[in-house]
């Protein structure tokens, strides 16, 4: 009787492993961007967005905070929160959080968890290698390394750096 519960429990494991790896997909190396996107908006009405524009120099990081999708006649851009532009050394920093997050690899990720009823909906977008779009989306639920991205660019909105240095 033991020994076939513990069968049962392993085999309902290893189904859960094996659905939870089929489901992650290869991250690409990304060696270019025009813009990333990511944005969340919680049950306050409030949005906060953080995006890396690509540009001839280097890229431009801002980070808007505020509930311009909810009210009438302002724009996000009244609700700048911090703004950084940096040359190539930051775009080689903003390159490696990509890839050490493994974001190319969220492109389909669509899950919502029904458990949580006042939590937090994503939105991420990006354009990378000249035109290729990714998006992912969910209701608390996250694809893999959301929150090691999230650590960095908070240090980035705090510190001006993604290492926090």
């Amino acid at each position: 009787m033991i020994l076939r519960k513990a069968g049962i429990l392993a085999m309902g494991l290893l189904t859960a492993i094996s659905a939870f790896f089929s489901n992650c997909k290869p991250a690409k190396e990304i060696t270019s961007f025009e813009v990333v996107t990511l944005r969340e908006v919680g049950t306050a009405a409030w949005t906060d967005e953080w995006e890396f524009v690509r540009t001839e120099t280097g890229v431009t990081f801002t980070y808007y905070s505020g509930p311009w999708e909810f009210q009438e006649d302002v724009t996000r851009e009244e609700f700048v929160e911090k703004r950084v532009e940096g040359g190539e050394e930051f775009l080689k920093e903003v390159l490696k959080l990509f890839n050490d997050c493994r974001i190319s690899a969220w492109d389909g990720f669509r899950k919502s968890n029904p458990n949580v009823l006042d939590g937090t909906m994503f939105s991420f977008k990006g354009v990378i290698h000249d035109g290729e779009e990714i998006s992912a989306s969910g209701s608390n639920s996250y694809p893999g390394k959301y929150r090691d991205f999230k650590e960095a660019i908070r240090n980035l909105v705090t510190s001006g750096t993604i290492k926090g240095e």
